[in-house]
């Protein structure tokens, strides 16, 4: 067993750990020994369709921003390309030397190094399992789910290990009695009228206890942002990283003004599609977004496809670090032929109910859009993705059929919502598993240590079934090679 997060060590007896030199990424960043393994395109084959990606991935890291920021412009690409070619030769030297069999994770791979290792490990043909997660609904709901695979969530890991799907599970069991989460939800939105934001509002007031906030680190430390800071950029003690954080600080100015600007003013007509946009970086885009981690992509492969006389209404995440997109980025969305930036205080809710259909990569707001009766779009990979009326689309074809159908008033009927909820029972089951995101549950809606010890159950359950598909796997191809 080899860990990777310090933490993890508390999980498994010490005489079965494995330490891993936590200063690793240091290690590979700096050229030193351990980044010096070989790497031939065998091993690289795994690796290769999802380049993009893994470099995409590593400007979650300040430092790697740091770098970038420093570098010539034309240095950029080359120094991110020889650190995660020195990271992939790493990790595959360090499968091989320790005779890794499988790979399994707390969550979906959010880092390069995780998602580098996953990727590896389906290239060998090993089991490799990790949770994810339906959208959390504060003081109502918070569920798992096991895909099979990064970019296959139309098969889960049932609880006994084998793969199930939703055509799998018979209308039987699909209209028996909901579980009590799901059936407030449905209770509550489907056939209530309420908002998923107004249900947890409800719950959580009748249990006492507050909201949970979603934080993520900013990348400008805010000591920059003052009189001061352009003074700490030249003489300070650490003027390097002040002077990086004067850069993004620019930049975010930038963005700011000019989103003010493109946004002023902006109108709507009847028929339009809504299209939040993800904060980001997030696992929710990258990696489940795979080549629609460019949500610019998205937004013009959807708005090529709009009916005359539609547009495509796309507004920002109002937690996202505007630091963190590219200079420019707000006018290539708006000079995108059908395309609206509205203002980010916009109400969302009030987007979703007057729009034909709302539009996103993986996220919750097609599911709140789909419990109210509204189809949805979605260009990532996330388990929701199979109900009636919410469209898969990574094609330009699929786009097209895709807003045909919304065009001609596909929807999905409170029966098919039913129906599908009943199959998610199935294929999800309670769950929580980020420490940084207080589900804001109670002891006797989601117990703690019962919450470890299945997501434990399930976990083991995939990875034996995985294990066991591979060897007969392996023994099917010996037996037609001995066989000729």
């Amino acid at each position: 067993m080899t860990l990777v997060s310090r933490s993890a060590r508390y999980y498994v007896p010490d005489e079965r750990v494995h330490p891993l030199q936590w200063d690793l990424t240091v290690a590979q960043e700096t050229g030193s020994a351990s980044s010096r393994a070989a790497l031939g395109a065998d091993a690289y084959n795994a690796i290769a369709p999802y380049e993009s990606l893994l470099l995409e991935m590593m400007g979650r890291r300040l430092s790697q921003v740091q770098k970038d920021v420093e570098s010539p412009g034309f240095q950029v690409f080359d120094r991110r390309r020889m650190e995660l070619r020195n990271r992939v030769a790493h990790w595959a030297r360090l499968m091989e030397e320790r005779a890794l069999t499988g790979y399994i994770n707390s969550n979906c791979p959010h880092l390069v190094d995780d998602l580098i290792v996953y990727l590896l490990a389906k290239g060998k043909g090993m089991p490799a399992v990790f949770p994810y997660r339906l959208p959390i609904v504060p003081g109502v709901s918070a569920r798992l789910y096991l895909p099979a695979g990064l970019f296959d969530h139309d098969a889960v890991h049932g609880a006994d290990g084998r793969l199930v799907r939703p055509e799998d599970i018979p209308e039987s069991e699909a209209s028996a009695p909901l579980p009590a989460d799901l059936e407030d939800i449905h209770r509550e939105v489907v056939q209530g009228g309420k908002t998923l934001g107004e249900l947890s509002a409800l719950r959580l007031n009748e249990r006492g206890i507050a909201r949970p906030g979603q934080w993520a680190p900013p990348f400008i430390d805010s000591r920059v942002r003052g009189p001061l800071g352009w003074l700490a950029a030249r003489v300070g003690p650490q003027r390097r990283k002040a002077w990086v954080m004067r850069n993004l600080l620019a930049t975010e100015r930038t963005n700011q003004r000019r989103l003010g600007e493109l946004t002023r003013g902006a109108r709507l007509p009847e028929n339009f599609i809504y299209f939040p946009l993800h904060m980001q970086p997030e696992a929710s885009t990258n990696p489940l977004g795979g080549f629609f981690s460019d949500q610019l992509r998205a937004v013009r492969l959807l708005a090529e496809a709009l009916p005359a006389g539609w547009r495509l209404a796309v507004k920002e995440h109002p937690h996202q670090q505007l630091a963190l997109r590219p200079e420019g980025w707000y006018d290539a969305l708006v000079s995108t032929p059908g395309v609206t930036l509205v203002p980010m205080d916009w109400d969302s809710f009030a987007l979703q109910r007057e729009s034909r259909a709302v539009a996103t990569v993986t996220g919750a707001a097609a599911w709140e859009a789909w419990l109210t009766g509204k189809p949805a779009i979605v260009f990532g990979h996330i388990l929701y993705q199979s109900a009636p009326a919410i469209f898969a689309v990574r094609t330009r074809l699929e786009a097209h059929e895709a807003l045909r159908a919304i065009r001609q008033g596909r929807a999905p009927s409170p029966a098919e919502i039913r129906s599908h909820l009943g199959r998610l029972a199935h294929l999800s089951f309670p769950g929580h598993l980020d420490a940084y995101i207080n589900p804001c549950l109670s002891p006797e809606q989601l117990d703690p240590e019962e919450n470890d010890r299945e997501i434990g159950r399930r976990l083991a359950r995939a990875l034996e079934y995985q294990a066991g598909e591979s060897s007969a796997v392996t023994v099917d191809v010996e037996h037609k090679k001995k066989t000729g």
